[in-house]
């Protein structure tokens, strides 16, 4: 979705209320570090200070941010692949890669829906690949 967005819509927002659309990129990406990162300490822990996008919102800054992401995970992921046993402490609770993984798939999932409810109020046309949902 980040690179069919045209530029003011990336930059933009329905409401001075809402963070501008970039902005949940970025923290889909520092959602994604603390997830990663549950799965080298076997700890989950959410600290908003700990991500390292830094510099300006740029789609291409972004882009290779998640890129990376998505990479470094990847990597884990297959790493992982080898221990079955493998469990991530959720706030004292043992949790399987595959619920800490769904868990993230189940945050990224909301913003989904809230890239939805940006575009509809803003009236912005949907990325024809949105077709399948019906919007």
């Amino acid at each position: 979705m980040l690179t069919a967005l045209p530029e003011e819509f990336f930059m933009g927002s329905p409401s001075s209320h809402l963070s501008p659309l970039w902005k949940h990129f970025r923290h889909l990406g520092r959602v994604q570090e603390d997830y990663l990162l549950g799965l080298i300490l076997r700890k989950i822990d959410f600290d908003v200070n700990q991500g390292t996008f830094s510099g300006d919102p740029t789609r291409e800054r972004l882009q290779d941010y998640l890129s990376s992401l998505d990479r470094r995970m990847y990597e884990r992921i297959s790493d992982l692949e080898k221990n079955s046993t493998f469990e991530v402490d959720w706030f004292g609770e043992q949790k399987s890669v595959g619920q800490h993984l769904m868990y993230l798939s189940d945050h990224e999932v909301l913003h989904h829906g809230q890239f939805v409810v940006y575009q509809k109020l803003q009236g912005w046309q949907f990325p024809k690949s949105w077709a399948t949902w019906g919007l």
